[in-house]
C-alpha cells in the first residue's frame, strides 16, 4: 500500500500543476487575452505577456489535507532552493516578476510561510520572514539531509539584498483547492457558457484538449507558450459542438479502432456482407464504422447530447431511404431472380447506402456516423443488401434463436 501511494502522490502532482494552468489560464484570460504560459520551461507553470514574465508558479499538491507548511518544510524549502538558483544566475529579474508557490499545505500562524502571504494580506511581513528562513537555514543539522542542506545553502549564498528582493517578489496560496476542487473551479469558469447540462461533456473534452496541448509542448522541449488565445479558440470551437445543429464527434478516425475480422464473423452485419460477397478489406473497414458509430452514438445518449426519440427518428430515416431503394432494385430482379443477380443488385444497394450523406443533425457530416449507422441497423436486420437476406439468413437467424433458449 505504502508504494502504491508513493506512486500515486506523484501523479496526483503532476496532474495537480497542469490542471492548475488550465484553470488560471481560463481565469487570467477573461481580463488579459494576450496572457500565455509555459510549463517547466521557467518554473512549474510561468505566465507571461509579450515574452516579458509576470509570474513564476510553483506548485505542491498532498492527497491528504495533513501536510502543514512550518519553517522547515520540504515543500517551502525545495521552492525556496528552485528560485534562489534563479536568482543567483540572473535568469529572472528578482524585483519585476511575481514567484507564487501554490499549496493544498495550511501555513501555520507566525509561521515565514504565513508571513509570505500574499500583499494585502493582514499578516504579510517580509521581513520577519526573512529573519525566520534565515535563522532555520543557519541552525540546519546534516541528519535533515542532503536536499535540505542544499536548498538552506542555496538561499544562504545569496547576499540580504537579494534575499529581500526575492522574498517581496514571493506570494505563497497555502490551504488551495485540490486536484478536484480544480473541477469545480474550472466548471465555475465555463457554467455561463452552456446550458448546464452539457457542461460535465464540454469540460471532458476541453480537459482533454488541454492535456494534448500540454503533451505536444513538453514534446518540443517547453519552448514557445500556450496562449490564451489558443485556449479560447479550443473552447469556442468544443461550445460550438454542442449547439442545437451540431454534435461533438469524438471518434475522428475510425481506424483508431482496433479490428479483429475473426471475433466479428458471427456478427449479422458481417453475414449480411458476406452474401453479396463483399471482400475482407472492405469488410474490415465496415467493422471500423460500426465500432466508431456504435460508441458515438451511444456517447452522445450517454451524455444527454441526444435522445433516444431522436436516434430512433434518424434510423427510421436510414431505414426508410433504404427501402425505397431496396424496393427497386428488388423490382429489377422479378425477371430473373436468380442468386448472381440478387447478388449483384445487392452490391449496388450497398454501395448506395455507403455513398449516403443523410445527417443526423444538419452540421454532424462526419461519415461513418451514417456509414457505421446503416451497419447497425443490418445488424438488427432492419436493413439489408442481398435482394433475398432474410431467407438467405434463414439459417443463421435460427442458429441465433437456438443459442438464445
Amino acid at each position: 500500500m505504502n508504494g502504491q501511494f508513493s506512486a500515486i502522490a506523484p501523479a496526483l502532482g503532476y496532474y495537480y500543476q497542469v490542471r492548475y494552468a488550465l484553470w488560471r489560464l481560463l481565469h487570467d484570460g477573461r481580463d488579459n487575452p494576450d496572457v500565455a504560459l509555459s510549463i517547466e520551461r521557467l518554473d512549474d507553470i510561468a505566465f507571461e505577456e509579450r515574452g516579458t514574465p509576470l509570474e513564476l508558479i510553483q506548485t505542491k499538491h498532498h492527497v491528504e489535507r495533513v501536510a502543514s507548511l512550518t519553517d522547515g518544510s520540504p515543500d517551502l524549502w525545495k521552492t525556496i532552493r528552485v528560485w534562489s538558483a534563479a536568482v543567483a544566475e540572473g535568469s529572472v529579474p528578482t524585483g519585476e516578476v511575481v514567484r507564487t508557490l501554490v499549496t493544498t499545505s495550511c501555513a501555520p500562524p507566525n509561521s515565514a510561510a504565513c508571513y509570505l502571504h500574499p500583499p494585502g494580506s493582514l499578516c504579510r511581513n517580509a521581513d520577519a520572514a526573512l529573519n525566520i528562513l534565515c535563522d532555520t537555514a543557519t541552525k540546519s543539522r546534516s541528519s535533515e539531509g542532503e536536499a535540505a542542506y542544499k536548498a538552506y545553502q542555496a538561499f544562504l549564498k545569496l547576499s540580504n539584498s537579494q534575499q529581500r528582493s526575492l522574498l517581496d517578489s514571493v506570494q505563497i496560496l497555502d490551504s488551495a483547492a485540490t486536484i478536484t476542487d480544480l473541477e469545480d473551479k474550472i466548471h465555475q469558469e465555463l457554467w455561463l457558457m452552456a446550458h448546464q447540462e452539457h457542461l460535465p461533456a464540454i469540460q471532458e473534452r476541453l480537459e482533454g484538449w488541454w492535456m494534448r496541448t500540454v503533451v505536444n509542448h513538453l514534446m518540443k522541449g517547453a519552448t514557445g507558450v500556450i496562449a490564451s488565445r489558443d485556449l479560447r479558440d479550443a473552447l469556442v470551437d468544443i461550445l460550438d459542438q454542442f449547439r442545437s445543429d451540431n454534435l461533438p464527434v469524438d471518434f475522428v478516425d475510425p481506424s483508431a479502432f482496433p479490428v479483429d475480422l475473426s471475433a466479428c464473423n458471427d456478427r449479422m452485419f458481417v453475414s449480411q456482407l458476406r452474401l453479396i460477397n463483399v471482400r475482407d478489406p472492405r469488410i474490415f473497414l465496415a467493422i471500423q464504422d460500426f465500432y466508431a458509430a456504435s460508441r458515438q452514438r451511444s456517447k452522445w445518449v450517454r451524455e444527454d447530447l441526444l435522445l433516444i426519440q431522436e436516434l430512433e427518428r434518424y434510423d427510421h430515416k436510414l431505414a426508410d431511404e433504404w427501402e425505397h431503394e431496396y424496393e427497386r432494385h428488388r423490382e429489377e430482379c422479378e425477371d430473373s431472380p436468380s442468386d448472381n443477380t440478387m447478388r449483384d443488385a445487392g452490391r449496388e444497394l450497398y454501395k448506395w447506402a455507403m455513398n449516403q450523406s443523410l445527417l443526423i443533425r444538419p452540421r454532424v457530416t462526419e461519415p461513418y456516423v451514417c456509414r457505421g449507422s446503416f451497419h447497425i441497423l443490418a445488424d438488427n436486420l432492419r436493413v439489408g443488401w442481398h435482394i433475398d437476406y432474410r431467407n438467405q439468413l434463414a439459417t443463421v437467424i435460427r442458429a441465433l434463436k437456438e443459442d438464445t433458449e
